[in-house]
């Protein structure tokens, strides 16, 4: 379940069956926190820079891992304050939320040192433009085989290989959109 804003559809989906809350906000929302340790499920902790409307127009900052680093650690031990047990946490370091393609990078070099509390790191490979910028095919990489999010045609998988790019420099899950591209 991804949620944005968390509360209270988190509340009606856990008992719908959902398994993973797979929060953009971090549980930063008003009773995210009391309705992430409640439920019983795996939370993933992710870092925006910003609001979903706003926040690729000016990302900026010093030292993006450490930055991000501190930041997951903030809300890992917020969560732990909670009573969510650390067994249930994943962290994502937010890659395309709120960075651009310099600090994208930087993060993905940097996999193993933001996995605070030994938490395992989720990477969000698929939609991210920055596959195609980075082969040099602009517009492509949003999705895998079936195009772009704005249906284009020729993505050919970008995104997932990405994830194989995360996997290989220590991610511990990959979250895709359209999974069939990656297992084509």
């Amino acid at each position: 379940l991804c949620t944005f804003p968390c509360h209270p559809p988190t509340t009606a989906a856990v008992q719908a069956g959902a398994s993973l809350i797979n929060d953009i906000c971090a549980l930063r929302e008003p009773g995210a926190l009391e309705t992430a340790a409640a439920s019983g499920a795996a939370v993933c902790l992710m870092h925006m820079q910003g609001e979903p409307r706003t926040m690729q127009r000016e990302p900026h900052y010093q030292d993006v891992v450490t930055e991000v680093r501190t930041f997951l650690d903030v809300r890992v031990t917020a969560c732990l304050a909670a009573g969510i047990d650390a067994n249930r946490l994943l962290l994502d370091p937010g890659i395309g939320f709120g960075k651009r393609l310099q600090h994208n990078l930087a993060l993905l070099a940097a996999i193993p040192d933001l996995a605070v509390h030994e938490r395992p790191i989720l990477i969000g490979a698929s939609r991210k433009s920055m596959f195609g910028t980075l082969l040099d095919r602009p517009g492509q990489g949003r999705l895998g085989r079936g195009g772009d999010a704005r249906g284009r045609k020729g993505a050919g998988g970008l995104p997932e290989r990405g994830g194989l790019l995360a996997d290989a420099a220590g991610g511990h899950q990959q979250s895709l959109h359209g999974p069939q591209a990656a297992l084509a």
